[in-house]
Protein backbone atom coordinates (compact mmCIF):
# COMPACT_ATOMS: atom_id res chain seq x y z
CA UNK A 1 0.00 0.00 0.00
CA UNK A 2 2.69 2.43 0.95
CA UNK A 3 4.06 1.96 -2.70
CA UNK A 4 0.78 2.36 -4.36
CA UNK A 5 0.50 5.59 -2.24
CA UNK A 6 3.53 7.28 -2.80
CA UNK A 7 3.51 6.64 -6.70
CA UNK A 8 0.25 7.03 -8.15
CA UNK A 9 -1.54 9.99 -7.57
CA UNK A 10 -5.11 8.68 -6.54
CA UNK A 11 -7.34 9.98 -3.76
CA UNK A 12 -8.37 8.40 -0.56
CA UNK A 13 -12.12 7.94 -1.60
CA UNK A 14 -10.59 6.14 -4.93
CA UNK A 15 -7.94 4.21 -2.60
CA UNK A 16 -10.80 3.16 -0.24
CA UNK A 17 -11.98 1.37 -3.60
CA UNK A 18 -9.20 -1.01 -4.12
CA UNK A 19 -7.91 -1.20 -0.86
CA UNK A 20 -9.98 -4.79 -0.12
CA UNK A 21 -9.45 -6.01 -4.28
CA UNK A 22 -5.98 -7.89 -3.56
CA UNK A 23 -5.73 -8.58 -6.68
CA UNK A 24 -5.62 -5.31 -8.42
CA UNK A 25 -3.34 -4.21 -4.66
CA UNK A 26 -1.01 -7.27 -6.27
CA UNK A 27 -1.09 -5.96 -10.25
CA UNK A 28 -0.59 -2.42 -9.09
CA UNK A 29 2.74 -3.04 -6.88
CA UNK A 30 4.39 -5.40 -9.79
CA UNK A 31 3.62 -3.01 -12.37
CA UNK A 32 5.34 -0.23 -9.84
CA UNK A 33 8.61 -2.13 -8.81
CA UNK A 34 8.63 -3.32 -12.90
CA UNK A 35 9.18 0.43 -14.32
CA UNK A 36 5.69 0.84 -15.83
CA UNK A 37 4.88 4.44 -15.67
CA UNK A 38 2.51 5.52 -12.73
CA UNK A 39 0.29 7.93 -16.00
CA UNK A 40 -0.33 4.46 -17.61
CA UNK A 41 -2.02 2.67 -14.27
CA UNK A 42 -3.64 6.04 -12.98
CA UNK A 43 -5.15 6.05 -16.63
CA UNK A 44 -6.74 2.65 -15.82
CA UNK A 45 -7.81 3.20 -12.89
CA UNK A 46 -9.47 6.04 -13.31
CA UNK A 47 -11.47 4.10 -15.97
CA UNK A 48 -12.66 1.97 -13.53
CA UNK A 49 -13.49 4.57 -10.71
CA UNK A 50 -15.73 6.28 -14.05
CA UNK A 51 -16.64 2.45 -14.05
CA UNK A 52 -15.78 2.31 -17.77
CA UNK A 53 -14.24 -1.09 -16.63
CA UNK A 54 -15.44 -3.55 -14.58
CA UNK A 55 -13.33 -5.40 -11.65
CA UNK A 56 -12.12 -8.05 -14.32
CA UNK A 57 -11.59 -5.59 -17.41
CA UNK A 58 -9.61 -3.59 -14.62
CA UNK A 59 -7.32 -6.68 -14.34
CA UNK A 60 -6.67 -7.49 -17.72
CA UNK A 61 -5.88 -3.76 -18.64
CA UNK A 62 -3.53 -3.86 -15.65
CA UNK A 63 -1.77 -6.97 -16.79
CA UNK A 64 -1.47 -5.52 -20.41
CA UNK A 65 0.21 -2.55 -19.12
CA UNK A 66 2.32 -4.85 -17.28
CA UNK A 67 3.13 -6.86 -20.47
CA UNK A 68 4.01 -3.70 -22.38
CA UNK A 69 5.64 -1.86 -19.84
CA UNK A 70 8.39 -1.04 -22.15
CA UNK A 71 6.79 0.13 -25.12
CA UNK A 72 6.54 3.77 -24.81
CA UNK A 73 3.43 4.56 -26.26
CA UNK A 74 0.71 0.92 -26.77
CA UNK A 75 -2.39 1.69 -28.37
CA UNK A 76 -4.06 -1.17 -26.43
CA UNK A 77 -7.87 -0.43 -25.52
CA UNK A 78 -11.25 -2.63 -24.59
CA UNK A 79 -12.98 -2.60 -28.30
CA UNK A 80 -16.96 -2.79 -27.00
CA UNK A 81 -18.20 -2.81 -30.14
CA UNK A 82 -17.31 -6.83 -30.66
CA UNK A 83 -18.23 -9.82 -28.91
CA UNK A 84 -16.94 -9.53 -25.50
CA UNK A 85 -14.57 -13.01 -26.29
CA UNK A 86 -12.84 -10.56 -28.96
CA UNK A 87 -12.58 -7.04 -27.23
CA UNK A 88 -9.43 -6.36 -26.90
CA UNK A 89 -7.99 -4.35 -29.99
CA UNK A 90 -4.40 -4.85 -30.75
CA UNK A 91 -3.14 -2.40 -33.40
CA UNK A 92 -0.08 -3.67 -35.21
CA UNK A 93 1.64 -7.38 -35.17
CA UNK A 94 4.63 -6.30 -32.69
CA UNK A 95 2.24 -5.84 -29.86
CA UNK A 96 0.11 -8.75 -30.75
CA UNK A 97 3.35 -10.71 -30.88
CA UNK A 98 4.44 -9.42 -27.29
CA UNK A 99 0.56 -10.07 -25.92
CA UNK A 100 0.61 -13.45 -27.34
CA UNK A 101 4.28 -14.32 -26.34
CA UNK A 102 3.57 -13.60 -22.25
CA UNK A 103 0.30 -15.75 -22.23
CA UNK A 104 2.25 -18.87 -23.94
CA UNK A 105 4.86 -17.99 -20.91
CA UNK A 106 2.17 -17.64 -18.18
CA UNK A 107 0.15 -20.34 -19.20
CA UNK A 108 2.10 -22.90 -21.03
CA UNK A 109 4.92 -24.87 -19.39
CA UNK A 110 7.42 -26.75 -21.89
CA UNK A 111 9.09 -29.27 -20.88
CA UNK A 112 12.34 -30.46 -22.68
CA UNK A 113 14.34 -33.52 -22.08
CA UNK A 114 17.59 -33.86 -23.49
CA UNK A 115 18.06 -36.94 -25.72
CA UNK A 116 21.18 -38.81 -25.89
CA UNK A 117 21.70 -38.96 -29.47
CA UNK A 118 24.27 -42.45 -29.41
CA UNK A 119 20.92 -44.21 -28.09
Amino acid sequence: MALIKKELNISKNQLKQIKKEDSVLFLLTKSLKNSVKPERLERRLDSFYQKRYTKKELLVMLELEYIFRHDKNPDIELDRSKNPKQGIDITNVDDGSKFIDSLIDKHVKLNFKNKDSLK
